[in-house]
Protein backbone atom coordinates (compact mmCIF):
# COMPACT_ATOMS: atom_id res chain seq x y z
CA UNK A 1 0.00 0.00 0.00
CA UNK A 2 2.72 2.24 0.97
CA UNK A 3 4.33 2.03 -2.70
CA UNK A 4 0.21 3.35 -4.19
CA UNK A 5 0.38 5.88 -1.42
CA UNK A 6 3.83 7.73 -2.58
CA UNK A 7 2.92 7.44 -6.15
CA UNK A 8 -0.10 9.43 -5.97
CA UNK A 9 1.69 11.57 -3.47
CA UNK A 10 3.72 12.07 -6.58
CA UNK A 11 1.24 12.94 -8.63
CA UNK A 12 -0.09 15.34 -6.42
CA UNK A 13 3.12 17.53 -5.92
CA UNK A 14 3.86 17.28 -9.77
CA UNK A 15 -0.08 18.59 -10.65
CA UNK A 16 0.75 21.38 -8.30
CA UNK A 17 3.99 22.50 -9.36
CA UNK A 18 2.80 22.06 -12.79
CA UNK A 19 -0.28 24.18 -12.24
CA UNK A 20 1.25 27.21 -9.93
CA UNK A 21 4.32 27.50 -12.86
CA UNK A 22 1.93 29.32 -15.07
CA UNK A 23 -1.20 29.75 -13.17
CA UNK A 24 -2.46 33.50 -14.05
CA UNK A 25 -0.89 33.66 -17.16
CA UNK A 26 -2.87 35.26 -19.96
CA UNK A 27 -6.45 35.04 -18.54
CA UNK A 28 -7.74 38.36 -19.13
CA UNK A 29 -6.80 37.84 -22.40
CA UNK A 30 -8.27 35.02 -22.89
CA UNK A 31 -11.67 36.03 -21.22
CA UNK A 32 -11.30 39.66 -24.25
CA UNK A 33 -10.49 37.10 -26.83
CA UNK A 34 -14.19 34.92 -26.37
CA UNK A 35 -15.57 38.72 -26.59
CA UNK A 36 -13.83 40.32 -29.33
CA UNK A 37 -14.67 37.01 -31.26
CA UNK A 38 -18.31 37.03 -30.77
CA UNK A 39 -18.09 40.73 -31.60
CA UNK A 40 -16.38 39.84 -34.43
CA UNK A 41 -17.71 39.38 -37.86
CA UNK A 42 -15.92 35.93 -38.38
CA UNK A 43 -18.65 33.59 -36.95
CA UNK A 44 -20.71 33.92 -39.69
CA UNK A 45 -19.22 36.59 -42.22
CA UNK A 46 -21.83 36.40 -44.86
CA UNK A 47 -24.73 37.30 -42.52
CA UNK A 48 -22.77 40.58 -40.79
CA UNK A 49 -24.63 40.52 -37.71
CA UNK A 50 -22.16 42.63 -35.91
CA UNK A 51 -22.81 45.23 -38.54
CA UNK A 52 -24.96 47.60 -36.52
CA UNK A 53 -23.81 45.83 -32.91
CA UNK A 54 -27.22 43.92 -32.17
CA UNK A 55 -26.16 40.70 -32.89
CA UNK A 56 -23.46 41.41 -30.52
CA UNK A 57 -26.01 42.85 -28.20
CA UNK A 58 -28.23 39.52 -27.87
CA UNK A 59 -24.77 36.77 -28.04
CA UNK A 60 -23.68 38.38 -24.86
CA UNK A 61 -27.06 38.75 -23.11
CA UNK A 62 -27.35 35.25 -23.83
CA UNK A 63 -23.93 34.23 -22.51
CA UNK A 64 -24.42 36.28 -19.42
CA UNK A 65 -28.01 34.46 -18.62
CA UNK A 66 -26.57 31.15 -19.10
CA UNK A 67 -23.54 31.54 -17.01
CA UNK A 68 -20.55 32.37 -19.73
CA UNK A 69 -22.15 29.74 -22.64
CA UNK A 70 -23.93 30.91 -25.71
CA UNK A 71 -24.49 28.13 -28.28
CA UNK A 72 -25.89 29.13 -31.75
CA UNK A 73 -27.80 26.64 -33.59
CA UNK A 74 -27.19 29.10 -37.12
CA UNK A 75 -23.36 28.85 -36.87
CA UNK A 76 -23.09 25.47 -35.20
CA UNK A 77 -20.96 26.88 -32.27
CA UNK A 78 -20.62 27.09 -28.38
CA UNK A 79 -18.84 29.84 -27.61
CA UNK A 80 -18.09 28.92 -23.28
CA UNK A 81 -16.23 31.78 -21.72
CA UNK A 82 -16.10 29.46 -18.46
CA UNK A 83 -13.99 26.48 -20.75
CA UNK A 84 -11.77 29.54 -22.35
CA UNK A 85 -10.80 30.33 -19.02
CA UNK A 86 -10.40 27.04 -17.73
CA UNK A 87 -8.47 25.54 -21.14
CA UNK A 88 -4.92 27.45 -19.80
CA UNK A 89 -5.03 25.37 -16.42
CA UNK A 90 -5.89 22.41 -18.01
CA UNK A 91 -2.49 23.03 -20.61
CA UNK A 92 -0.78 23.48 -16.98
CA UNK A 93 -1.55 19.91 -16.12
CA UNK A 94 -2.70 18.32 -19.18
CA UNK A 95 1.27 16.34 -18.99
CA UNK A 96 0.98 14.98 -15.45
CA UNK A 97 -2.68 14.10 -15.99
CA UNK A 98 -2.16 11.97 -18.54
CA UNK A 99 0.60 9.73 -17.05
CA UNK A 100 -1.82 9.38 -13.79
CA UNK A 101 -4.93 8.96 -16.15
CA UNK A 102 -3.56 7.50 -19.81
CA UNK A 103 -6.53 7.11 -22.50
CA UNK A 104 -3.90 3.95 -23.43
CA UNK A 105 -1.19 2.35 -22.69
CA UNK A 106 0.83 2.34 -20.13
CA UNK A 107 2.92 4.95 -18.42
CA UNK A 108 4.52 3.67 -15.33
CA UNK A 109 2.77 6.06 -13.33
CA UNK A 110 -1.26 5.55 -14.08
CA UNK A 111 -3.49 4.27 -11.29
CA UNK A 112 -4.46 1.52 -12.70
CA UNK A 113 -1.08 0.23 -13.25
CA UNK A 114 -0.45 0.55 -9.66
CA UNK A 115 -3.83 -1.45 -9.03
CA UNK A 116 -2.89 -4.30 -11.33
CA UNK A 117 -0.02 -4.87 -9.94
CA UNK A 118 -1.26 -4.91 -6.25
CA UNK A 119 -1.96 -8.11 -4.62
CA UNK A 120 -2.23 -9.68 -1.40
CA UNK A 121 -1.55 -13.02 -2.74
CA UNK A 122 2.27 -13.17 -3.28
CA UNK A 123 2.22 -15.72 -6.41
CA UNK A 124 0.20 -16.29 -8.72
CA UNK A 125 1.69 -20.11 -9.84
CA UNK A 126 3.12 -21.66 -6.20
CA UNK A 127 -0.24 -22.47 -4.73
CA UNK A 128 0.20 -24.23 -0.91
CA UNK A 129 -0.35 -27.49 -0.79
CA UNK A 130 -3.59 -27.62 1.82
CA UNK A 131 -6.60 -27.68 -0.31
CA UNK A 132 -8.44 -25.70 1.85
CA UNK A 133 -5.66 -23.11 1.48
CA UNK A 134 -6.00 -23.31 -2.12
CA UNK A 135 -9.62 -22.07 -2.40
CA UNK A 136 -9.04 -19.65 -0.44
CA UNK A 137 -6.61 -18.06 -2.61
CA UNK A 138 -8.63 -18.88 -5.05
CA UNK A 139 -11.55 -17.23 -3.54
CA UNK A 140 -9.33 -13.82 -2.62
CA UNK A 141 -7.72 -13.75 -5.99
CA UNK A 142 -11.44 -13.42 -7.21
CA UNK A 143 -12.12 -10.81 -4.88
CA UNK A 144 -9.19 -9.33 -5.43
CA UNK A 145 -10.17 -9.08 -9.57
CA UNK A 146 -13.82 -7.94 -9.07
CA UNK A 147 -12.41 -4.96 -6.65
CA UNK A 148 -10.05 -3.70 -9.12
CA UNK A 149 -12.51 -3.91 -12.18
CA UNK A 150 -14.95 -2.27 -10.00
CA UNK A 151 -11.95 0.37 -8.95
CA UNK A 152 -10.69 1.09 -12.28
CA UNK A 153 -13.70 1.99 -13.49
CA UNK A 154 -14.51 4.26 -11.00
CA UNK A 155 -11.12 5.94 -12.07
CA UNK A 156 -12.85 6.30 -15.40
CA UNK A 157 -15.34 8.49 -13.82
CA UNK A 158 -13.66 10.53 -11.57
CA UNK A 159 -10.81 11.39 -14.13
CA UNK A 160 -13.37 13.19 -15.91
CA UNK A 161 -15.00 14.33 -12.50
CA UNK A 162 -11.57 16.05 -11.93
CA UNK A 163 -10.67 17.48 -14.79
CA UNK A 164 -14.04 19.22 -15.42
CA UNK A 165 -13.78 20.45 -11.36
CA UNK A 166 -11.92 23.27 -12.91
CA UNK A 167 -14.39 24.59 -15.32
CA UNK A 168 -17.30 24.43 -12.85
CA UNK A 169 -15.29 26.35 -10.22
CA UNK A 170 -14.58 28.82 -12.43
CA UNK A 171 -18.09 29.23 -12.87
CA UNK A 172 -19.04 29.45 -9.12
CA UNK A 173 -16.70 32.00 -9.42
CA UNK A 174 -17.73 34.37 -11.71
CA UNK A 175 -22.24 33.51 -11.22
CA UNK A 176 -22.41 36.42 -9.63
CA UNK A 177 -20.84 38.37 -12.33
CA UNK A 178 -23.27 36.88 -15.10
CA UNK A 179 -25.98 37.47 -13.24
CA UNK A 180 -25.14 41.25 -12.24
CA UNK A 181 -24.37 41.44 -16.28
CA UNK A 182 -27.67 40.01 -17.69
CA UNK A 183 -29.22 42.27 -15.65
CA UNK A 184 -27.94 45.68 -16.99
CA UNK A 185 -30.45 46.97 -19.70
CA UNK A 186 -30.50 50.17 -21.75
CA UNK A 187 -27.98 52.60 -23.40
CA UNK A 188 -24.85 51.29 -23.08
CA UNK A 189 -25.84 48.16 -21.82
CA UNK A 190 -23.50 46.26 -24.02
CA UNK A 191 -20.13 48.15 -23.25
CA UNK A 192 -21.03 47.67 -19.30
CA UNK A 193 -21.76 43.87 -19.80
CA UNK A 194 -18.42 43.55 -21.51
CA UNK A 195 -16.33 45.81 -19.05
CA UNK A 196 -17.60 43.82 -16.30
CA UNK A 197 -16.52 40.91 -17.28
CA UNK A 198 -13.14 41.37 -17.97
CA UNK A 199 -12.93 43.67 -15.02
CA UNK A 200 -14.16 40.66 -12.88
CA UNK A 201 -11.73 38.03 -14.72
CA UNK A 202 -9.09 40.34 -13.50
CA UNK A 203 -9.97 41.44 -10.13
CA UNK A 204 -10.59 37.80 -9.27
CA UNK A 205 -8.43 35.72 -11.59
CA UNK A 206 -5.95 34.47 -8.30
CA UNK A 207 -8.01 33.36 -6.21
CA UNK A 208 -10.48 32.06 -8.57
CA UNK A 209 -7.90 29.86 -10.23
CA UNK A 210 -5.90 28.71 -6.95
CA UNK A 211 -9.34 27.55 -5.87
CA UNK A 212 -9.73 25.55 -8.77
CA UNK A 213 -6.47 24.53 -8.34
CA UNK A 214 -7.08 23.12 -5.30
CA UNK A 215 -9.94 21.62 -5.89
CA UNK A 216 -8.34 19.54 -8.44
CA UNK A 217 -5.25 18.43 -5.73
CA UNK A 218 -8.44 17.81 -3.53
CA UNK A 219 -10.43 15.55 -5.87
CA UNK A 220 -7.46 13.92 -6.48
CA UNK A 221 -6.15 13.20 -2.99
CA UNK A 222 -10.28 12.02 -1.96
CA UNK A 223 -9.70 9.52 -5.20
CA UNK A 224 -6.27 8.30 -3.49
CA UNK A 225 -7.98 7.95 -0.45
CA UNK A 226 -10.98 6.32 -1.47
CA UNK A 227 -8.94 3.59 -3.59
CA UNK A 228 -6.70 2.75 -0.63
CA UNK A 229 -9.42 2.59 1.89
CA UNK A 230 -11.15 0.10 -0.92
CA UNK A 231 -8.21 -2.16 -1.21
CA UNK A 232 -7.85 -2.42 2.77
CA UNK A 233 -11.51 -2.84 3.74
CA UNK A 234 -12.74 -4.94 0.94
CA UNK A 235 -10.24 -7.43 0.75
CA UNK A 236 -9.99 -7.52 4.32
CA UNK A 237 -13.49 -8.43 4.60
CA UNK A 238 -13.31 -11.64 1.89
CA UNK A 239 -10.52 -12.89 4.18
CA UNK A 240 -12.44 -12.70 6.98
CA UNK A 241 -15.08 -14.04 4.95
CA UNK A 242 -12.55 -17.08 3.62
CA UNK A 243 -11.74 -17.59 7.15
CA UNK A 244 -15.22 -18.08 8.65
CA UNK A 245 -15.86 -20.51 5.70
CA UNK A 246 -12.79 -22.74 6.73
CA UNK A 247 -13.62 -22.86 10.35
CA UNK A 248 -16.53 -24.46 10.08
CA UNK A 249 -16.56 -28.34 10.48
CA UNK A 250 -18.65 -28.87 7.68
CA UNK A 251 -17.96 -27.19 4.30
CA UNK A 252 -19.67 -27.16 1.05
CA UNK A 253 -17.66 -28.99 -1.94
CA UNK A 254 -17.74 -26.03 -4.71
CA UNK A 255 -14.56 -28.10 -6.26
CA UNK A 256 -17.71 -28.53 -9.21
CA UNK A 257 -18.48 -25.27 -9.75
CA UNK A 258 -14.54 -24.00 -9.26
CA UNK A 259 -14.15 -26.28 -12.52
CA UNK A 260 -17.12 -24.94 -14.41
CA UNK A 261 -15.76 -21.30 -14.04
CA UNK A 262 -12.38 -22.54 -14.87
CA UNK A 263 -13.08 -24.03 -18.05
CA UNK A 264 -15.46 -20.52 -19.11
CA UNK A 265 -12.90 -18.70 -18.36
CA UNK A 266 -10.40 -20.73 -20.18
CA UNK A 267 -12.82 -20.45 -23.22
CA UNK A 268 -12.77 -16.95 -22.95
CA UNK A 269 -9.37 -16.32 -22.99
CA UNK A 270 -8.67 -18.60 -26.01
Amino acid sequence: MNKLTYTYLDGLRNLNKSINRELTRDYVNKAKGVLSLIQSGQLDPDKKTNKDGRGFHKILGALCKNYGCYWSKNWDVVLDLNKTLAKHLHKCIDDDFCQIFPVTGKTGKSMQEQIDKFSIIQSDSAYPSSDILHYIHNFIKIEETKLKAALNRDIVDMKMDIYSSIKITILNQMASCYQQAAAVTGTGSMKIKQDLLISTVDNVKQDMFNKAKMEVLQRFNNLKLDIKSALEHELQEAIERSQSQTGKKTRMDVSREIEQLERLLDQLSD
